[in-house]
C-alpha cells in the first residue's frame, strides 16, 4: 500500500520539500509510487498539497500557507525523489523565522487521503543574528553588567543547531529565548 513520505531541508530564504516516497519495488520499497500502489507519481493524485504551519501556529488550526504540489512537478532525481523549492516570497514572508515548522503533504485519490507529516527546526535566521554579534565580539573587552555575552548566545545556538534539544516545544522555547537575549547583547 502507498505510503507518502517527505522531508524538509532549510535554506536561507527558502526551504525544499522533498517527496521521498520513491519508486515501487516489491523487495526494497513496497510502499512507493507504482502501479502496484495505484499512484505512479505526484501527478497521479487527484490533488496533492503541502500545508505549512509557521512557528507558534497551532497545528490543529488552518495552515498558514498551502502549496499545490501538482502546479509544477519537478523531474525525479536519481533516487526517484521529487524536490520543490518554496521561497519566503511565495509565502508572503520577508524572512523565514527560526523555530519549529510543521508541514503536511496530502495526496488524495478516489476520496482516499495519504499523508506525510514533517516537523523541522529552522535555525538560519537566528544563526545570522547571533553570527553578527560574534563578528563584533572582542574577547579582550568584557561585556557590561546586564548585557548578554555573545559567546553564551553562540553556545546556546550550537546546542539547538546540533540537535541538543530534541523536544520540539523545548527547541521553540530556546529559539524564542535566544531571539530575546540577542537584543540585549553587548
Amino acid at each position: 500500500m502507498l505510503q507518502v513520505q517527505g522531508r524538509v531541508c532549510e535554506g536561507c530564504d527558502q526551504f525544499n520539500y522533498v517527496d521521498t516516497t520513491g519508486r515501487y519495488n516489491a523487495t526494497t520499497n513496497p510502499t512507493g509510487y507504482g502501479l502496484a500502489n495505484i499512484v505512479v507519481d505526484p501527478l497521479g493524485f487527484d490533488s496533492y498539497t503541502l500545508e505549512v504551519w509557521y512557528p507558534n501556529s497551532p497545528v490543529d488550526g488552518p495552515a498558514d500557507y498551502t502549496f499545490n504540489l501538482q502546479t509544477s512537478v519537478p523531474p525525479p532525481d536519481a533516487d526517484d525523489y521529487y524536490t520543490w523549492t518554496i521561497t519566503k516570497g511565495m509565502m508572503g514572508l520577508t524572512k523565514l523565522v527560526s523555530g519549529v515548522w510543521n508541514m503536511r503533504a496530502t495526496g488524495v485519490i478516489a476520496g482516499v487521503s495519504y499523508y506525510a507529516d514533517v516537523e523541522c527546526i529552522f535555525v538560519a535566521d537566528v544563526s545570522s543574528v547571533v553570527d553578527q554579534k560574534m563578528l563584533s565580539y572582542d574577547p579582550m573587552c568584557p561585556c557590561k553588567n546586564g548585557c548578554e555575552s555573545p559567546t553564551e548566545l553562540f553556545a546556546q545556538l550550537l546546542t539547538i543547531k546540533c540537535g541538543g534539544i530534541c523536544d520540539a516545544e523545548k527547541a521553540q522555547t530556546a529559539i524564542t529565548n535566544l531571539y530575546a537575549r540577542v537584543k540585549n547583547c553587548c
